[in-house]
């Protein structure tokens, strides 16, 4: 079982096993123990929205009894909430598969992380190393080379009368 706190401080607690397997199945479409696990780790690794929709299946017992609508509990989902979310469901499924597997899918969970960091490394450094002033020279003269074949300005042309 795993536990996370969404951003209005309630606690809920995660756990996968088959029947909130079905319940998430019966609810959004996803399969969390089907033969693609592998596959369904890095989606909802990068796809938020399924992960809520597949935790909100998870505890919808618990938001009843505690009397949250699916919106309120939706609306209290961002920023840390959202990865602790995801950390969550992503732990309980590594835990529910034994042996090989689960450590098969914790490795694969451990590379897409790998992944994530370091494109979001090379992201930051591509925007670090950006020319402010060059991307601003090079698009004003576009801007002079492009869309006036007639090399009078826009100001000019318009305010010509014709024939």
């Amino acid at each position: 079982m795993q536990v996370f706190e969404d951003g209005a401080g309630r606690k809920w607690e995660v756990v996968v096993n088959i029947a909130t397997a079905k319940r998430v199945l019966d609810v959004c479409g996803i399969d969390l123990v089907g033969a693609e696990a592998g596959a369904l780790v890095q989606e909802l690794y990068v796809t938020p929205i399924k992960v809520a929709g597949a935790v909100y299946a998870i505890i919808k017992p618990q938001l009843d009894e505690q009397g949250v609508a699916e919106e309120a509990f939706c609306e209290s989902l961002a920023g840390d909430a959202v990865d602790e979310m995801t950390k969550a469901l992503l732990a309980e499924l590594v835990a529910f598969f034994p042996g090989r597997r689960g450590r098969l899918l914790k490795k694969a969970l451990d590379k897409v992380g790998v992944v994530m960091e370091k494109g979001l490394n090379v992201a930051e450094t591509e925007i670090d190393n950006v020319d402010v002033d060059k991307v601003i020279r090079d698009a004003v003269a576009k801007t002079r080379t492009s869309g006036n074949s007639s090399g009078k300005s826009p100001d000019e042309s318009e305010s010509t009368p014709g024939p």
